[in-house]
């Protein structure tokens, strides 16, 4: 009962033959044809382009003095800080589930807050904490961005819904192409380039997401 209900909430069919079944083609049509499609594949990708950040967790962490081995280790906190509020936000917002794009705009808000600091203080334990509460904001966007899509995506037909989810994935991830470019080594120990870039991706995602919040309201 509880899973019939969270897919009422999500605006999900929980009938099966009311609608006909269409071929793969025309879902792939309907799917990029719609405009929350595209909104979500957009700001999925400016997720995922700025937890790219997580590729250099370690480097960041060695200009606080800790040798390779140790830099790892200190990466712990910021993935510990950032699974509690991953979790702490899934629960939250399985309730409230129709915030959810409010709450990855606010999200992100803090990461891009924390992306500007960084960028002008230039003390490594300052940036550290900085890092912690950056990478926690973009991890519980993360989450809550797919599950938005996905109850977003609710009242499509199946097959339609399920090209809509694999283009949000597919082609969010391809930030991870050029994510990885954002933190040459050349440009250490202050890595402006990277920091810059993320804020104004957040920045961004946050304009997309209450965008969205409006619009599907709507």
């Amino acid at each position: 009962m509880l899973a019939i209900k969270r897919l009422v909430l999500d605006n999900v069919s929980t009938t099966e033959g009311d609608t006909p079944r269409i071929s793969s083609v025309k879902a792939l049509v309907k799917a990029v044809s719609d405009w929350r499609t595209w909104i979500m594949v957009f700001g999925y990708m400016v997720i995922v382009g700025s937890s790219t950040l997580s590729y250099f967790y370690p480097t960041l962490v060695q200009g606080l003095g800790y040798e390779s081995t140790m830099a790892q280790y200190m990466v712990i906190p910021i993935y510990a800080v950032s699974f509690v509020a991953v979790v702490a936000s899934g629960i939250i917002f399985d309730r409230l589930h129709q915030y959810r794009g409010l709450a990855i705009a606010g999200w992100l808000t803090l990461s891009t807050v924390c992306s500007i600091i960084v960028c002008v203080v230039y003390n490594f334990t300052a940036r550290y904490v900085l890092l912690i509460f950056m990478a926690s904001g973009l991890w519980a966007a993360n989450a809550l961005g797919l599950s938005y899509a996905s109850s977003t995506f609710g009242d499509m037909e199946q097959e339609t819904k399920g090209v809509a989810l694999a283009l949000v994935n597919a082609l969010g991830n391809l930030a991870s192409i050029y994510g990885s470019f954002l933190f040459p080594s050349d440009d250490s120990p202050k890595y402006l380039l990277g920091f810059g870039v993320i804020s104004g991706m957040c920045g961004v995602g946050v304009m997309i997401y209450i965008g969205a919040h409006i619009l599907l309201r709507r």
